[in-house]
């Protein structure tokens, strides 16, 4: 399937034309393919394509570059929902309270967790000063503005020091967002809210769970498979920049 789009999103933050374009399977016409892309108006090209060295040679020619690797997870259909153990001096929290304690310096915090393994920290093209918006503006709009269906917090005293969320699209349930900051890693904190997280999709009646991770990121994907998450699919995320 060859679907290309602008996106809407990330063209407001970066001031410029962004559109998406995904590959999942090989193209048969790569002249047509060619062609259409030349003609848009397009500054940014963000690409997702299967594995595949018709669909490669095609980039390369268009001039992409390869930036990351993405593998999109399926929690198995042998897991057995359960009440994970607390860890010790934590609480855990989806109170609205929690988000209307958090300060810039907390949210900045979150966000050069999440940075540091994204797809945008690995583009030269990409200032620091960008991909810190593109996390601002996407963590406001889940804790926010109703992004995300559910934001739940792990909590020190009363100071978030990790969170999670969940979005909810036809039927489906996606882990969003995930961040524990530095400090309090390797803790435990992270498994516990992904099961909160999965508690809350079983009670809504949801039982087909994914998540997205950046295929470099070896510590997240080692945690979403001890989390009982199985591979499903994985893609080379190629950038392109016309200016």
């Amino acid at each position: 399937m060859f679907k290309l789009f602008r996106e809407e999103f990330d063209s407001r933050l970066f001031g410029k034309n962004v559109y998406k374009l995904y590959l999942e399977k090989t193209l048969k016409n790569k002249k047509s393919v060619i062609a259409k892309i030349k003609k848009l108006p397009v500054d940014v090209v963000f690409c997702f394509t299967v594995f595949d060295n018709q669909n490669i040679e095609i980039l390369e020619k268009l001039g992409f570059n390869l930036v990351s690797i993405r593998n999109t997870y399926q929690l198995s259909s042998k897991y057995k929902y359960k009440n994970i153990s607390m860890p010790k001096f934590f609480k855990f929290s989806h109170s609205d309270q929690v988000k209307s304690k958090l300060n810039s310096n907390d949210i900045d915090k979150f966000i050069r967790i999440l940075l540091q393994t994204s797809r945008y920290s690995k583009d030269r093209r990409i200032s620091r000063k960008i991909g810190e918006k593109i996390y601002l503006t996407w963590i406001n709009n889940s804790f926010y503005n109703k992004y995300a269906d559910k934001c739940i917090f792990a909590l020190s005293g009363d100071k978030a020091v990790g969170f999670i969320t969940v979005k909810v699209k036809e039927g489906v349930g996606f882990i969003d967002l995930i961040a524990v900051l530095k400090p309090h890693q390797n803790k435990g904190l992270g498994s516990v809210l992904l099961n909160k997280a999965f508690n809350y999709l079983k009670s809504r009646g949801i039982d087909k769970i994914y998540v997205v991770t950046e295929g470099e990121n070896t510590a997240a994907n080692a945690f979403y498979q001890r989390n009982q998450f199985v591979l499903q699919k994985t893609e080379l995320v190629y950038h392109k920049h016309n200016n």
